[in-house]
């Protein structure tokens, strides 16, 4: 199969609705997320594991990023279930 042919039925692939996540390329606000829904629960979306070692920069970033989730649920005392 050539590459043109192969990318041509990757964009008209099946589950394109489902898995395009996967293969954008996100902004940092993009890559996970979380919002505080009420007193008991919150929700924390995460679209891509995909962010290197734990040396890499942007998974230093994402730890921050974790480290300040639990931080507010600790802070805003989301009641555990």
């Amino acid at each position: 199969m050539s590459y043109s042919k192969y990318y041509e039925r990757f964009r008209a692939r099946h589950s394109k609705p489902f898995d395009q996540i996967y293969y954008a390329d996100l902004n940092y606000d993009q890559k996970y997320s979380f919002q505080k829904i009420d007193s008991l629960s919150g929700l924390l979306t995460i679209h891509s594991f995909s962010m290197g070692n734990e040396s890499s920069a942007e998974h230093k970033e994402y730890a921050k990023f974790l480290d300040s989730v639990f931080t507010k649920i600790k802070e805003n005392k989301i009641a555990k279930r």
